[in-house]
């Protein structure tokens, strides 16, 4: 995404207990909020992981956020 682009994500769990993180955004989504908007005001990469320890594929749940 463009550096400077207001962002909306939502969670949505379709099987188990799961979350969002965004870290160095600022960003937590879990079942008691499960939207955000911010500003991606800083170019980079952000890792976004899963937020709650959900079972054995946990700690593969992840992806980027790039920010150009």
């Amino acid at each position: 995404m463009k550096k400077g682009s207001d962002v909306s994500i939502a969670l949505e769990n379709k099987e188990g207990l799961h979350g969002v993180d965004i870290k160095d955004l600022g960003v937590h989504l879990d079942n008691s909020k499960k939207t955000a908007t911010f500003k991606a005001d800083k170019a980079g990469t952000y890792d976004i992981v899963c937020a709650i320890p959900c079972g054995s594929g946990h700690v593969n749940m992840k992806s980027k956020l790039i920010v150009e």
